[in-house]
C-alpha cells in the first residue's frame, strides 16, 4: 500500500496524504487556503487545500492520539505551515 508508519497497537500507513488504519481509509478534515489566509505574510490565490488532520486514529482512556499530514508545498514565498489553535485547560489534569 503506502509508507508504513506503525504497526502495534495499530497498523498506520500512509499513502498519497491519505491515512489507512488497520487497512480502512481514515476520515480526515483539510485546512484550505482560504481558511489560512490570515497566517500568511501575502495573499495567495486559490482554495486548495494546505494540510490535513486525522484525528481519533487511536484512544487510550483519557488520551485521543491524531495525526497531522504537512505536504512539503509551499503557500506563496511560505513554506506550508499549520493554522495553530488554542487547546483549554481541563481542571485537575494540568498541575500549573
Amino acid at each position: 500500500m503506502g509508507q508504513v508508519l506503525y504497526e502495534k497497537p495499530i497498523r498506520i500507513e500512509l499513502t498519497d496524504n491519505t491515512i489507512f488504519v488497520n487497512g480502512s481509509q481514515h476520515p480526515r478534515d483539510a485546512r484550505t487556503l482560504a481558511q489560512m489566509k490570515n497566517t500568511l505574510m501575502e495573499a495567495v490565490d486559490g482554495n486548495r487545500e494546505t494540510y490535513y488532520m486525522y484525528r481519533g486514529i487511536h484512544q487510550e482512556e483519557n488520551i485521543r492520539f491524531d495525526i497531522t499530514v504537512i505536504p512539503a508545498e509551499p503557500l506563496g514565498e511560505e513554506c506550508n505551515k499549520t493554522h495553530g489553535h488554542y487547546h483549554e485547560r481541563n481542571k485537575g489534569t494540568m498541575r500549573g
